[in-house]
């Protein structure tokens, strides 16, 4: 397997965590991002991945391609079924939250990459998307160790990093206690690898 990535990328890196915490090999190739010039989207990249981001998967013949697709992709041909459950409820609940990932917890993205990248953006809306985001996601944490029930899923690994790296985009975690504890839950786990 290939993980094209790039050092700073949230998204490239909850796909990195879910490999070593599945214990699967992989070779890791970097791309270089350069928003200015889009000179990461050459020809050899597109491809590969036809929206020239990061990260992609290439896993024999098989190219993948957007960080929650790689995730359930990982999840159904090399996980156990906890990762991604099957039953409706369960799916249902993982899928929920998936979706959350790439609304609420993207807030907390953007504002992330407005700072890191000196993106000319407002950072206030990002922010407070992702303080309504953090909020929910405290009061569902009250008594849940992990999102979509008693075991990490994929959805876990999906909003993990952003919210993590909150600080980046200059929110603050202190008040969300719940999903603090969550965040030292799975930077206990066994495979766990540093935040970029």
């Amino acid at each position: 397997m290939k993980l094209y990535t790039s050092p700073k990328s949230g998204n490239g890196y909850k796909v990195e965590l879910f490999l070593n915490l599945l214990g699967l090999e992989f070779e890791r190739i970097y791309v270089k991002i350069d928003y200015a010039s889009n000179s990461h989207k050459t020809a050899d990249y597109l491809a590969i991945n036809p929206r020239g981001q990061v990260p992609s998967l290439v896993d024999g013949d098989l190219n993948v391609w957007e960080s929650q697709s790689i995730l359930i992709y990982l999840a159904r041909k090399y996980a156990a079924e906890s990762w991604l459950p099957q039953d409706p409820a369960g799916m249902a609940e993982t899928i929920r939250w998936l979706s959350f990932s790439a609304a609420e917890v993207d807030g907390l993205a953007a504002a992330r990459r407005i700072r890191l990248f000196g993106q000319d953006h407002d950072l206030t809306p990002h922010q407070q998307k992702g303080i309504s985001g953090l909020k929910l996601m405290d009061a569902h944490l009250a008594n849940k160790s992990f999102l979509a029930g008693p075991n990490p899923t994929v959805a876990d690994m999906a909003c993990y990093p952003y919210v993590a790296m909150a600080g980046e985009g200059e929110v603050d975690l202190a008040p969300y206690k719940n999903v603090q504890a969550w965040v030292n839950r799975i930077q206990g786990m066994d495979g766990y690898i540093p935040l970029p």
